[in-house]
């Protein structure tokens, strides 16, 4: 009833024919610390290997057998910790020969360990949730007092980066990178919301982050929305419903057909007054902590990524 030494000598001819020695190496067992466990118990000290055992309670080997070969054996709770850097993992049956009226009661112990194990995981899985919720809270309101401290710079439109009526009092805020394609699917979504809430403003804030010509692109926009608000929404409708990376060529001729004289724009967008309102928009994405493109600000609340039409139009009607 206490060893089961011919099984145990199978398992380990059949280790050394696959992997070699077992000398050195790491055993888990898992399971019932029946006969098996612990004739596997007396193997590691006589083979000098370490055993790594993991026994459900009341399953766990008899103590006299652990404290004679202490030095090679450990005992764990969990299967997982037990089998943790293992070169072999065995177990046997819950019920050996001899065992069978205990057949019944194991099982049914064994189930109702399951359903204990499944408790234990439902409730840390709602103590994870509500420590997410919890986090999620704290971080709303720390997003929210950020947006307060920051709410005339969030709002300011003197740049002429605006689109609709420049004294609405209900805006949208929105980041973006002339070359981000989220950012050209997101100005689909602006175009319809502009259409179907005639009342709200939409601002534009640069934070080009991809591409150089994403960088040069923002400051073109400066450039024509200080001369010229319309013609800087023309320049941004056409740039922003362009497919694929932009080439200087395309750019060059937009700004061609508003007007310009490209070798000008070129020289004004190199002065400090365009660099200065660009490191203003950076400087606000990066005390926002946005991460990219494109991000929204919505009745003081603020989303990052592309959020689709729906989501932008809920928002304003809350």
């Amino acid at each position: 009833d206490d060893h089961h030494p011919c099984q145990l000598l199978a398992d380990l001819q059949t280790y050394q024919e696959h992997r070699g020695s077992i000398e050195g190496k790491t055993v888990a067992w898992i399971g019932d610390g029946n006969n098996m466990c612990n004739s596997y118990i007396e193997a590691a000290h006589m083979m000098g290997f370490k055993l790594k055992i993991a026994a459900p309670e009341g399953y766990e080997p008899k103590p006299e057998f652990l404290a004679e070969f202490a030095d090679c054996v450990e005992v764990f709770n969990k299967a997982e910790d037990a089998a943790v850097n293992a070169d072999l993992i065995v177990t046997d049956v819950w019920a050996s020969m001899g065992q069978e009226e205990e057949q019944k009661l194991r099982e049914t112990e064994n189930r109702l360990r399951q359903l204990e194990i499944d408790r234990q995981q439902d409730l840390q899985r709602q103590l994870l949730k509500e420590q997410a919720i919890q986090r999620e809270k704290e971080e709303n309101e720390k997003i929210k007092k950020k947006l307060k401290t920051l709410k005339n710079l969030i709002y300011d439109d003197s740049n002429g980066l605006y689109a609709g009526k420049k004294n609405s009092t209900i805006s949208i805020v929105k980041f973006s990178d002339y070359n981000c394609s989220y950012c050209k699917k997101a100005h689909k979504d602006i175009v319809r919301i502009k259409k179907n809430f005639p009342k709200v403003k939409i601002i534009y804030k640069n934070f080009p982050i991809l591409t150089p010509l994403s960088e040069k692109l923002a400051r073109i926009s400066y450039f024509i929305a200080d001369d010229d608000n319309k013609k800087f929404n023309i320049f941004n409708d056409k740039i922003l419903n362009s497919s694929g990376l932009l080439k200087e060529s395309k750019v060059k001729d937009i700004v061609i057909d508003l007007g310009y004289d490209y070798q000008k724009v070129e020289d004004e967008i190199k002065k400090d007054s365009i660099t200065n309102v660009l490191n203003q928009d950076l400087d606000l994405a990066n005390k926002l902590e946005l991460r990219g493109t494109p991000a929204f600000i919505i009745k003081d609340q603020i989303y990052f990524g592309y959020v689709g039409y729906d989501a932008i139009a809920e928002s304003l009607k809350n």
